[in-house]
């Protein structure tokens, strides 16, 4: 069996991909404020390292807004399925890394419905959306989501063909 690559694409929310860009400008120019005037205000090297706890939190904020905005905006998953085993890789989503399965402990590839999806802390309902299906492994450890918000369509295809080459 040779190697098997799919690769499924985020559907991106466009409005978030706007304004989330349009917050990263603000965000850099809050940053670059605040250091501007901690340079004008500073003296001598320890009241200007003052300035550094201040920058800390919109510097924690960017990374955050860009670590969402960079997966929702150019998110993918990437399955590779090998002679030994599975791996999830996802793309363009930091501080991530590749999950490998191996195949012998894989029982089953589940397409669930998340039109309601129900946790052990709370239920929300997507009625209005049509990604709202995700595909999940059961190992004989326990069981996790390969892909989440999926097309019906795309989620049986992406099941039915790494079914096929397990």
């Amino acid at each position: 069996m040779l190697n098997q690559q799919i690769i499924i694409r985020n559907h991106p929310d466009y409005r978030f991909t706007v304004f989330g860009l349009f917050a990263f400008i603000l965000l850099a120019f809050m940053i670059l404020i605040i250091f501007m005037f901690g340079i004008l205000r500073a003296e001598d090297l320890p009241s200007l390292l003052l300035t550094i706890p201040v920058m800390f939190f919109p510097m924690i904020f960017f990374v955050l807004l860009f670590y969402f905005w960079l997966w929702d905006t150019f998110g993918m998953t990437q399955i590779e399925i090998n002679q030994k085993s599975l791996i999830i890789i996802q793309r363009n989503k930091l501080f991530s890394k590749p999950k490998h399965i191996n195949l012998g402990i894989i029982q089953d590839i589940v397409m669930e419905d998340l039109t309601l999806e129900i946790t052990r802390y709370n239920i929300r309902f997507h009625p209005f959306s049509r990604y709202n299906f995700a595909l999940k492994l059961v190992t004989k450890t326990g069981s996790f989501y390969i892909v989440k918000w999926m097309e019906e369509k795309k989620a049986k295809e992406v099941q039915h063909h790494i079914k096929m080459n397990l």
